[in-house]
C-alpha cells in the first residue's frame, strides 16, 4: 500500500512539472460559462446528495419509532446503525449552507458539536415543553444529541436501555423522538425547497457560481478543517481536547465521518462520473493544468494524512496529536490554494469572513 501511494505521488509530481512547462498563460479576463457548471453541481451533487440523506433520515425516523414502541436491545442496535448511516450521508449534504438551508441554520441545528449536555439533561429533568426551535438550543440537538442519547447514557447496551425502560422512560423517549423528528422536519424543508423551485433558480443564474464557491471554501475551512480537526487538536488554543471530536460518545466512528466529509469536498471539486463540467474542468479549460495538478496532488496527500489517523480521533489526540496537526496542515494547503490561487484565476471575490490560520 505504501509503495502504491509512493508511485501515485511520483506520477502526480511528474504531471505537475509537465503541466507547469506547457501551461497556457492565463488570459487577462478568465471568464467561464457558469451555467453548465451550475447545472452539473445541482444535478450531480446537490440533489442526489440531499436525496440520499433524506432517505436515510426517513429510515432513522422509522427505526426510532420502532425502538420507542418496542424497547429491545436489537431495536437499539438497529437504531444506532440507521443513525450512523444518516450521520454519514449528512457529511455531503451538509456542505450546501446557503438559501433556505442557511435561513433555518440547517447545518448548525443538525451538527453543532461539542454537544451542550447540560441543556439536554435539562430537557430530560424539566417538566416544561422542549422547544428545539429556539436558537439557544442549537448546540443541544441534532446528531450530537442522538449520539449522547444512544451511546452516552451507559457503557453497555443494557445500561443505555435501562433509561428507556425505567421510571423516566417516557421522558427519554420523548426527547429522543423530538430530536430525530426535528432533523427530519428540517431536512424535508430543504429538500422540498430544492425540488420545487430553488434548483431551477440556481441553474439559471450565473451569479450563484460565486456564492456556491464561497460556501464550498467556507465549509472546507470551518466545518472540515477547523471543527473536525483544529479544535480537538488544539491548533489555536494550544490545548488538545479529545472530548470535542465529532461522534464524541462513539469516538471509534469519528474518522469515518471526517473522511466522508473530505471525500465529498474532493468529489465536488473533481465532479462525478456524470459531470460534464466541474471546478477542475473549468481550470483545465482555462489552461490551468498546473494548478489543477497541484490541487489533485494536495488532495492525495491530505487523503494519506487522514488515513494515517486512528479510527478513534479521541485516541489519536491523546496518544499522538502530531498526526492530527499534520492532517490539519495537509487540509490547510488545500484551503490556501482555493482561497488564493483558484479565486485569482477564476476572478471570484471571497466574501466569507477571514478565519484564523489562513
Amino acid at each position: 500500500m505504501v509503495k502504491k501511494i509512493g508511485i501515485l505521488i511520483i506520477a502526480f509530481c511528474s504531471l505537475l512539472v509537465l503541466s507547469c512547462d506547457d501551461e497556457l498563460k492565463p488570459s487577462e479576463n478568465n471568464v467561464f460559462d457558469a451555467i453548465p457548471l451550475l447545472e452539473n453541481i445541482v444535478d450531480n451533487h446537490i440533489l442526489p446528495e440531499y436525496d440520499a440523506f433524506n432517505k436515510d433520515v426517513i429510515n432513522l425516523v422509522e427505526a426510532k419509532n420502532t425502538f420507542i414502541a418496542n424497547n429491545t436491545e436489537a431495536n437499539l442496535v438497529s437504531l444506532r446503525e440507521t443513525y450512523l448511516q444518516a450521520y454519514t450521508t449528512f457529511q455531503a449534504a451538509g456542505k450546501y449552507d446557503f438559501g433556505l438551508a442557511n435561513d433555518i441554520r440547517f447545518y448548525l441545528n443538525l451538527n453543532s458539536h461539542p454537544l451542550d449536555i447540560g441543556k439536554v439533561e435539562n430537557f430530560i429533568s424539566s417538566t416544561e415543553s422542549t422547544n428545539l426551535e429556539k436558537i439557544e438550543f442549537q448546540a443541544s440537538q441534532g446528531f450530537p444529541a442522538i449520539d449522547y442519547l444512544l451511546n452516552g447514557l451507559g457503557a453497555s447496551d443494557s445500561e443505555v436501555l435501562a433509561f428507556y425502560t425505567g421510571g423516566n422512560a417516557e421522558i427519554y423517549k420523548d426527547v429522543l423522538s423530538k430530536v430525530v423528528d426535528r432533523i427530519a422536519n428540517l431536512t424535508q424543508q430543504v429538500v422540498i425547497d430544492w425540488n420545487t423551485n430553488f434548483a431551477t433558480v440556481v441553474k439559471s443564474d450565473a451569479e450563484f457560481a460565486d456564492l456556491i464557491y464561497n460556501n464550498y471554501v467556507e465549509f472546507f475551512e470551518r466545518r472540515l478543517r477547523s471543527t473536525k480537526i483544529d479544535f480537538p487538536a488544539g491548533k489555536f488554543s494550544g490545548i488538545p481536547n479529545s472530548t470535542i471530536i465529532e461522534s464524541g460518545f462513539k469516538p471509534e466512528e469519528s474518522r469515518r465521518l471526517l473522511v466522508e466529509a473530505f471525500n465529498s469536498v474532493r468529489t465536488f471539486y473533481l465532479g462525478t462520473e456524470n459531470s460534464s463540467s466541474s471546478w477542475s474542468k473549468i481550470l483545465l479549460s482555462l489552461g490551468e493544468k498546473g494548478l489543477d495538478a497541484r490541487i489533485k496532488l494536495e488532495f492525495l496527500e491530505a487523503e494519506i494524512a487522514l488515513n494515517a489517523l486512528n479510527e478513534n480521533l479521541a485516541t489519536q489526540v491523546e496518544t499522538d496529536n502530531t498526526l492530527m496537526l499534520a492532517a490539519r496542515d495537509a487540509l490547510q494547503d488545500l484551503v490556501i490554494l482555493f482561497k488564493a490561487d483558484v479565486v485569482s484565476v477564476l476572478e471570484i471575490p471571497i466574501t466569507i469572513v477571514d478565519n484564523d490560520g489562513d
